[in-house]
């Protein structure tokens, strides 16, 4: 499965802006935070509603965006 959103490249500029994104997985839960890094596998996020933070696995998410 192929991952929905933007390039890598948009991605590094999101965690440069500390943009706020949306991220929708295959078991259909939302999560909306400030993206804090990615790699080939995994984005570490900072929920909006807490001061958690979450690794969502890539193969997990099918779509994410900036908001």
């Amino acid at each position: 499965m192929e991952l929905k959103g933007p390039s890598e490249a948009e991605i590094k500029k999101y965690i440069k802006l500390e943009a706020r994104m949306e991220f929708v997985t295959i078991a259909g839960q939302h999560f909306r935070g400030i993206l804090l890094w990615a790699d080939q596998s995994a984005f570490h996020v900072k929920l909006d509603e807490s001061d958690k933070t979450i690794t969502l696995m890539k193969t997990a998410v099918v779509y994410y965006a900036a908001i």
